[in-house]
């Protein structure tokens, strides 16, 4: 790297820096001649214009000015300068934005976060419920078809069966079941509901248990078995046909009776079920503990042989259709 120094004493700018700067000596005080006259005002004159420098010594300044400025040494600077600024400049940028940040969690810290809670989903039902179908903005899913017709027909058979149970004799039972009757059948035409068997099993079981009346529920059975075919397939069901051996045995100790409903199941094809089994358990149980007992020590009528074969017959039809 070349110093200012060096470039003023190199061979080329030497001799051009001595003849700009030239210098006036005076080697004594004493009063001139005319020749030493004239060389001295030469030597003034170029003195005057030594201190008024020309154009041409201008531009040479500029020219050192400029190879001064172009220097590895200033070069390096300036870039390290700019790479100073230019760092400055991204911390203020970061300092900035880490400020806003702060400013905006001030600010969300001073709002709330849930100007009020949500309404339960059933109280919002009832607000959409009105609406059109076509507008869904915060409206609550709509319940499939089906689920909405369960839910119908589970209301009216609780609004039919409450009104069966609310009948408080025979009679008035009877009439119901009536007025039922040909409420689903009308003109030939049948129209049963899917509540069907539970509505009339509730029947049985009210005039059998409440009302004391056991000819009632067995007359009820016959006519939902005999209104027609409809009718027995949706009404005579596994439940049904247990409230009616619940019946013949509570009230009647009717092993025949029951023989012939468990005969009735397993030819039309109504499938057994635990209640069934325990029906019959309890039979079998009550008829083999009184025939093992002496003729002395029996309660009552003793149970015939016919009975009591039925009473098994019974019990292996049940077990073995359990045990498909």
């Amino acid at each position: 790297m070349l110093s200012r120094v060096t470039l003023l004493r190199s061979p080329v700018i030497a001799p051009l820096r001595r003849s700009c700067l030239g210098f006036i000596h005076t080697p004594n005080t004493r009063r001139p001649s005319d020749s030493g006259r004239s060389s001295l005002l030469s030597k003034i004159e170029h003195k005057k214009t030594a201190k008024h420098p020309s154009q041409e010594m201008r531009d040479f300044s500029k020219l050192l000015d400029s190879l001064w400025s172009q220097s590895p040494v200033n070069a390096r600077n300036s870039r390290e300068q700019q790479q100073a600024r230019q760092e400055d400049k991204k911390t203020r940028r970061i300092q900035s934005s880490i400020e806003k940040q702060l400013l905006n969690l001030i600010l969300q810290k001073n709002q709330t976060y849930k100007s009020k809670s949500p309404l339960p989903r059933g109280v919002l039902s009832t607000f959409y419920r009105g609406e059109q179908k076509g507008d869904r903005r915060g409206k609550v899913a709509e319940e499939p078809v089906h689920v909405t017709a369960a839910r119908k027909a589970r209301d009216e058979a609780n609004r039919e069966i409450e009104a069966m149970i609310a009948c408080e004799s025979s009679h008035k039972l009877l009439k119901h079941v009536l007025h039922l009757q040909e409420q689903y059948h009308v003109q030939g035409e049948e129209r049963l509901p899917p509540y069907y068997a539970q509505l009339f099993t509730r029947a049985i079981e009210h005039a059998d248990k409440v009302l004391n009346d056991p000819y009632m529920a067995i007359s009820i059975f016959e006519q939902v078995k005999n209104r027609s075919l409809a009718s027995y397939v949706m009404g005579c069901t596994v439940d049904m046909y247990n409230a009616m051996l619940t019946t013949r045995w509570r009230a009647f100790r009717d092993i025949h009776g029951m023989m012939n409903l468990v005969d009735e199941m397993n030819a039309n094809g109504v499938g057994f079920d635990h209640t069934t089994r325990e029906i019959i358990q309890e039979v079998v149980t009550e008829v083999g503990g009184e025939m093992s007992l002496d003729v002395k020590e029996r309660d009552g009528l003793a149970w015939s042989s016919e009975e009591q074969r039925s009473a098994n017959v019974m019990k292996a039809l049940v077990s073995k259709w359990l045990l498909k």
